[in-house]
């Protein structure tokens, strides 16, 4: 039995996670920045940096977003906030991923 990652709930934001780690590197880094700069402008900077430590990189790199420390930190930082900021993420993987 598994269980749930934070973002099963919502199935749009799920959906778009999906899509993201089928990408070619360059386009991960590319939209993940993305996703920074989003996290940024909403004035939640601190919420990757406060949230780091909450979550433990697995040594055995078993999560798709493992493999990228800087995404790793994004998701991760993502599961924290609040939803006004995930709906604004989920509206720009959905734009970066579909054109």
């Amino acid at each position: 039995m598994t269980t749930a990652r934070w973002y099963d709930s919502d199935s749009g934001l799920k959906s778009a996670l999906e899509m993201l780690k089928t990408l070619h590197a360059d386009e991960v880094s590319r939209i993940t920045s993305g996703i920074t700069q989003i996290i940024n402008n909403a004035g939640k900077a601190g919420l990757i940096d406060s949230s780091a430590p909450d979550f433990p990189l697995d040594p055995y790199r078993r999560r798709w977003y493992d493999k990228d420390p800087y995404l790793w930190l994004v998701i991760n930082g993502l599961s924290m906030a609040d939803t006004a900021l995930l709906n604004e993420v989920k509206t720009y993987l959905n734009q970066e991923i579909n054109t």
